[in-house]
C-alpha cells in the first residue's frame, strides 16, 4: 500500500463546529491509526501558526499549510512565505480603522485587532498560550500573511485590487496576497516531501477548501461541509461528530 500524505482543515473538520474546544474521539483515533500505518499527517488551514500550535502539538503533527497557503511550516520552521506588502497593509489598516469592522491581521509575530470581542480575545489567549500575542491594529507596521474581516466589508475591496478575498460566509472575508490558495500550499509541501499528488488526500468542509481537489488524489468532504465543497469532493462522509473522518478512512482501507 502506498503511503499517503493527508491534509486536514482544522475548523469544523478536526475541531467540532459544535464546540471549538472539542475534537471528536473518533477523529483522534483515526489520525493516530493513520500515523501508526505509516501515513504522513499535515494541516491546511486559514489559521495562523500561533492559533494552530495547540492542534499541531496535541496531534503531534509536523507539517502545516497556514493562512490559506500564504505560509508553509515544516517541523516548526517556516519554509515558504508570501505576504501582503507593508504599503498595501498600511493602506488597508488606515481604511479599516475608519470603519467599525471587526479585524484580525497576522504578521507571524502578533495578531493585530480592531473591534474584537472580549470572548475572542480570551479564546486567542487560551489557544495560543500567550498573553502578549494581541496588539491594536493601529500599531501594525509590518507586512502580513493574512487578514480576517467580519462585517459588511464590500466597500473596502474595490480599493485593494492586488489582494485576493476568499469569501467564507456572509460576514467573513479572509484576505491574502494575490495567487495564494490552500491548493497551491498543499502542492508546495507535497513537492518538498517528495510525494506524488496521486498519494495526497485532503479533508475539508468550507469555501476556502474548494481548490483542494486540484492538489489531491482524493478529496473528502465531512458531512457538515458546505454544499459547494461537497459538490467537488470525491467522497462525502458523515458529520465529524458522527465519526465521519474515521468512517472515510476505513472506506479507503487506510485504517
Amino acid at each position: 500500500m502506498d503511503k499517503k500524505l493527508i491534509f486536514f482543515d482544522i475548523d469544523s473538520t478536526i475541531i467540532s463546529y459544535k464546540n471549538e474546544e472539542h475534537i471528536p474521539e473518533k477523529t483522534v483515533s483515526a489520525i493516530e491509526q493513520l500515523k501508526k500505518n505509516g501515513h504522513t499527517i499535515a494541516i491546511a488551514t486559514g489559521r495562523s501558526y500561533y492559533l494552530s500550535t495547540d492542534i499541531l502539538d496535541m496531534m503531534n503533527i509536523d507539517y502545516a499549510v497556514l493562512h490559506n497557503g500564504a505560509q508553509v511550516v515544516m517541523c516548526n520552521e517556516s519554509i515558504y512565505e508570501k505576504r501582503i506588502g507593508k504599503r498595501l497593509t498600511n493602506r488597508m489598516c488606515n481604511e479599516i480603522l475608519k470603519a467599525t469592522l471587526c479585524c484580525f491581521a497576522f504578521d507571524g509575530l502578533h495578531i493585530y485587532e480592531s473591534n474584537i470581542s472580549e470572548e475572542s480575545r480570551d479564546y486567542i489567549k487560551k489557544v495560543s498560550g500567550r498573553n502578549d500575542l494581541i496588539k491594536p491594529l493601529y500599531e501594525l507596521s509590518n507586512s502580513i500573511f493574512s487578514m480576517n474581516l467580519y462585517g459588511d466589508s464590500a466597500e473596502l475591496f474595490n480599493l485593494f485590487k492586488t489582494i485576493k478575498s476568499i469569501f467564507v460566509s456572509d460576514d467573513l472575508h479572509e484576505i491574502t496576497s494575490a495567487g495564494i490558495s490552500k491548493g497551491k500550499g498543499i502542492r508546495r509541501l507535497t513537492r518538498l516531501l517528495n510525494m506524488d499528488i496521486k498519494d495526497v488526500i485532503s479533508v475539508g468542509d468550507g469555501i476556502n477548501d474548494l481548490d483542494m481537489p486540484k492538489a489531491s488524489g482524493v478529496t473528502i468532504a465531512v458531512g457538515n461541509a458546505c454544499k459547494e465543497f461537497k459538490a467537488v469532493a470525491d467522497i462525502v462522509t458523515d458529520d465529524i461528530d458522527d465519526g465521519g473522518i474515521l468512517n472515510a478512512f476505513k472506506k479507503l482501507k487506510l485504517i
